[in-house]
């Protein structure tokens, strides 16, 4: 993942998560390698955008550029609409 990510792209660590014994640890792309990785291990890798905040690593999902954060004016209009999250075309079938 370093010949795409920047070294310090935060990632987590997580082993048996919500089981007993759960360990969380938070870390880098180019420190990774230093935590403990077994058969209950997942590991989340951020973006460009991810960032730690207290012990959580958080990954904005683009609503800055959505919506003016201030006002709640939709800065982009087209199939979303306030409360809705997803629209579906009218000839969508499951």
């Amino acid at each position: 993942m370093l010949h795409y990510k920047v070294p310090d792209t935060p990632v987590a660590v997580v082993k048996s998560a919500y089981r007993e014994g759960e360990r969380i640890v938070l870390t880098t792309l180019d420190r990774m390698a230093e935590a403990e990785v077994g058969m209950l291990t997942t590991i989340l890798i951020g973006n460009a955008s991810t960032f730690r905040y207290l012990d959580f690593l958080v990954t904005p999902r683009g609503y800055s550029g959505k919506y003016d954060l201030e006002s709640g004016e939709i800065l982009h209009k087209g199939i979303d609409r306030p409360g809705r999250s997803l629209t579906r075309p009218a000839d969508f079938k499951p």
